[in-house]
């Protein structure tokens, strides 16, 4: 895989823009796990602190990338309970792609976080609005009075599949 970041401002009011960019390489190694549809790989993640007091059972990024099978799928997660558990999160898949390699993908994704109707997603691809959400929960209900300090950008390889 390879990528980098172009571009990531936030407003000090909960907005984030974020420019991500990404190709992945033909595998130099076994690939058979993307047959499987329990198997994952995540590549990116605007994830989010979770509150300590009191604290969340489960921590998981509002917005991520994921390769399963042959797409490269964008999901979203939030909670409108003050503590975050397995059972009281929403996932919403925002887009599935063709997983296509040696090609470049070219993000452009604006946020608005909220665990309210307030919230906002934006997602361009290739300049190509591919999501667009303006009235809906999109963050886990985590506040700096609970211990959350943030939301920050995760790059890198995570995966859910045994090598």
């Amino acid at each position: 895989m390879s990528g980098m970041i172009l571009l990531l401002t936030y407003n000090g009011v909960g907005q984030l823009w974020v420019r991500y960019r990404v190709m992945f390489k033909i595998p130099k190694f076994d690939t058979s796990w993307l047959a499987n549809p329990n198997s994952y790989m995540l590549v990116a993640q605007l994830h989010q602190e979770p509150d300590t007091t009191p604290a969340d059972e489960v921590s998981n990024p509002p917005l991520y990338f994921e390769i399963r099978q042959d797409t490269l799928q964008i999901t979203n997660i939030s909670c409108a309970q003050q503590v975050t558990t397995s059972s009281n999160r929403t996932f919403r898949t925002l887009s599935t792609l063709p997983l296509k390699f040696d090609e470049w993908y070219d993000f452009v994704i604006n946020v608005q976080w909220s665990w309210t109707t307030l919230g906002k997603i934006r997602i361009w691809k290739d300049r190509k609005l591919i999501y667009h959400d303006i009235a809906a929960p999109n963050c886990a209900n985590n506040t700096t009075g609970r211990g959350n300090n943030c939301n920050y950008a995760k790059f890198g390889i995570y995966r859910g599949y045994p090598l």
